[in-house]
């Protein structure tokens, strides 16, 4: 895709949130632990090209960037 349509730019926001117990329970999480919600969009041109929203169980989340 990144050949086809090279990314222009993109975004990033990341949140901590309480899960309540329907997800606690899908990320088998322990109770009280956050986790953390992260929004990406991607953009080629003027268009929106991707827009994804992933959960991470804050105990089992790392982020690394370059530049």
């Amino acid at each position: 895709m990144v050949r086809l349509a090279p990314i222009q730019r993109a975004e990033f926001r990341i949140y901590a949130q309480k899960p309540d117990a329907h997800v606690r329970r899908h990320m088998t999480m322990d109770i009280g632990e956050p986790y953390l919600q992260l929004w990406r969009r991607t953009w080629v041109g003027d268009d929106v090209a991707t827009s994804v929203q992933l959960w991470h169980p804050a105990s089992r989340f790392h982020l690394a960037g370059n530049v």
